[in-house]
């Protein structure tokens, strides 16, 4: 298969893969199954196809996940990610994790 023609069929599947997650996405939503961990690792890999976690400074766009994310932080993880976003990274560890979630539902 020509080069050409790979990067054509790779792109197809990519599309199609970002197509079927986002559909099983919207119907777990629709029937309120958006706890579950078949959803969040649902949203992880089609965070991954879109290339969020390089593009959102906090490495997702859904709120669960970041929460979870936040609790397994160190305070120097939290101080960095609190200056990357434009938080005051001299804040108490609660203080931290309060401002980065306040800021992570803002900016989403």
């Amino acid at each position: 298969m020509p080069d050409n023609e790979a990067k054509k069929y790779k792109k197809q599947v990519e599309s199609f893969k970002k197509a079927t997650s986002k559909m099983e996405i919207e119907e777990m939503k629709a029937n309120g199954d958006t706890k579950s961990d078949e959803y969040k690792q649902k949203i992880l890999r089609l965070e991954s196809i879109m290339g969020v976690d390089t593009l959102n400074p906090f490495g997702t766009n859904e709120l669960s996940i970041f929460e979870e994310k936040i609790t397994t932080m160190t305070y120097g993880d939290m101080q960095s990610l609190a200056q990357r976003v434009g938080l005051n990274p001299y804040q108490s560890e609660s203080a931290i994790k309060k401002s980065l979630i306040k800021e992570f539902e803002f900016k989403n």
